[in-house]
């Protein structure tokens, strides 16, 4: 009988996302079989919080994290008050294992801890760098890339504007992207969707972003 407790691998949502679902017969934990061949049940992810839903009929609550690579729900259906110490915008530590539901991944919590020292966040970044399995063939190819697309101090610059702006307007619920381009200009989207690839800050709800701190 598979009765053991399974490991709590520290992930990226998007490797949840991209991984393939696996389902079991009888006892044994249906699994996220990894691209990097890990057979995955119970994840550990530090992420923010974009949204939270009360479903009083389904008696279930959820909510939607990200963690810059992507987007995942974490539903209780038993402990309905894991999720009354968070609150939307906030750094957490989810513990749970893994489901899936209509082609869907989502996460179903063990542990949700809000986070309020930001070095944890910095923390598991180089963790997962450093456990990121990738070829050297790939690690060339993003030499390359950031060489051949390295931008100006001046450019850098406005990318320092732009956060400063939206860390300056944010008062708790995002700022419009459409008043950070009517501030900037039109190039200010393309750094808008560079630092939103970047996971340095993330969509709050559609057309509204905040900085990840």
């Amino acid at each position: 009988m598979d009765i053991k407790r399974h490991i709590a691998f520290k992930v990226r949502i998007k490797d949840i996302s991209d991984g393939n679902y696996i389902k079991q017969d009888g006892t044994k934990s249906n699994y996220v079989l990894f691209k990097d061949g890990r057979k995955i049940s119970r994840v550990n992810v530090i992420a923010v919080i974009l949204s939270k839903v009360d479903d009083k009929e389904l008696n279930y609550r959820s909510i939607i994290i990200d963690d810059g690579s992507g987007k995942i729900a974490v539903r209780s259906f038993d402990d309905l008050n894991i999720f009354d110490g968070v609150s939307i915008g906030d750094s957490i530590l989810a513990i749970g294992k893994i489901r899936e539901f209509g082609g869907e991944k989502y996460i179903i919590p063990e542990i949700i801890k809000k986070i309020d020292d930001k070095r944890w966040i910095t923390l598991r970044k180089i963790e997962l760098g450093i456990n990121d399995k990738e070829s050297e063939e790939v690690k060339k190819e993003k030499a390359v890339d950031l060489n051949e697309n390295k931008i100006s101090n001046e450019a850098n610059k406005d990318v320092e504007d732009v956060v400063e702006f939206i860390k300056r307007n944010d008062s708790g619920n995002g700022v419009s992207i459409q008043d950070v381009v009517n501030n900037f200009g039109d190039e200010s989207e393309r750094i808008i969707k560079n630092l939103l690839e970047n996971g340095d800050i993330f969509e709050l709800k559609p057309g509204f972003i905040k900085v990840l701190e």
